[in-house]
């Protein structure tokens, strides 16, 4: 068509990941040109009024994650799980895989100490799953992999 200008970023390639909890999209992250063509990364997340905008460098403007005490273990196993990158003050549900173990309260800074969970003792499968924490009031959403032997 003439006289469409079209911008670079649409004539670059680009890779996106979306975040889906529930069938709703809750965030994603893809590549962006930045000065010159050259690629850098954003993401979406939430403004305090609810409406979407763009973080530099990632899905939240800062990073959401947890940590296991122990990766692998039989059916049964304790381990702790903390989290950082939360939204502040408030609950976060952990699951391993879709069944509910814990819900805890992040301070003001987003993160909460070690919680012991155990992974169900009446799983009747093996292999690798996900403990996944997430926010109830911003949905952001951290997990890592725990398997069962």
């Amino acid at each position: 068509m003439a006289g469409v200008s079209i911008p670079q970023f649409y004539s670059i390639p680009r890779q996106a990941a979306l975040l889906v909890l529930g069938g709703a999209v809750i965030g994603s992250s893809f590549v962006l040109p930045t000065g010159g063509g050259s690629g850098g990364s954003a993401g979406v997340g939430d403004t305090p009024s609810g409406s979407p905008f763009i973080y530099p460098g990632g899905l939240t403007g800062s990073e959401t994650a947890i940590t296991l005490s122990v990766l692998e273990g039989p059916l049964g196993t304790p381990l702790d799980v903390s989290g950082r990158g939360f939204g502040s003050n408030e609950t976060v549900r952990i699951r391993f895989h879709t069944e509910d173990l814990a819900k805890v309260e992040t301070g003001g800074d987003g993160s909460f100490p070690a919680v012991t969970v155990r992974v169900p003792s009446d799983w009747e499968f093996k292999g690798q799953f996900d403990i996944v924490a997430t926010g109830l009031q911003s949905l952001r959403s951290a997990r890592e992999p725990f398997r069962v032997r």
